[in-house]
């Protein structure tokens, strides 16, 4: 499967994470009982909780708010 686009949204309060329609698409045709949701909003305040999943994933550079 090709990478998925993860666009990243600046909110007054927090982060929106989203991906396109097609990319859903493609989660749900490859993992059948997949529901990818098509956008995520992380308020400020949680934010640090993720901080080690993003760079587990290898994202934190992309966030220049966790790095």
């Amino acid at each position: 499967m090709k990478p998925i686009t993860v666009r990243i949204a600046s909110q007054m309060d927090g982060y929106t994470f989203s991906i396109l329609p097609t990319d859903q698409k493609r989660v749900m045709a490859t993992l059948p009982n997949a529901f990818p949701a098509n956008r995520i909003f992380v308020a400020y305040h949680i934010l640090s909780d993720f901080a080690p999943y993003f760079a587990r994933l290898g994202v934190i550079s992309c966030l220049p708010f966790l790095a």
